[in-house]
């Protein structure tokens, strides 16, 4: 899931060489974003890794249901609805955001 793009001053991965990492959407960096080749011919830093973003977990509001695409990962779509004799209070339906955000907050059964 990691982009990497290297730039090379003297030779293919020599000396000063410098590697700049990204991920792909829906994955987050962890990990220095850059590496430089050093004199003694190893990287100034390790490789960072990429991992899926994830919410928080939600649960069901009080006196109502809760229903999601996936587990809470990027760009998961959390649907709410209430029993019998309650109201929605808010939006119907979240996502997960490449913030680790919920597109809003929660709504409530009232």
């Amino acid at each position: 899931q990691a982009i990497i793009q290297c730039s090379h001053p003297y030779e293919n991965f020599s000396y000063d060489s410098q590697c700049e990492y990204s991920c792909k959407e829906g994955y987050e960096l962890k990990g220095s974003s850059t590496t430089t080749c050093t004199s003694t011919t190893e990287w100034s830093s390790k490789p960072p890794t990429c991992e899926l973003i994830h919410c928080p977990a939600l649960d069901s509001p009080v006196n109502g249901e809760l229903s999601c695409t996936s587990s809470f990962n990027y760009e998961s779509k959390c649907s709410f609805s209430c029993v019998e004799g309650f109201r929605l209070q808010g939006a119907s339906e979240i996502s997960c955001t490449k913030t680790t955000k919920w597109s809003q907050e929660p709504p409530r059964c009232e």
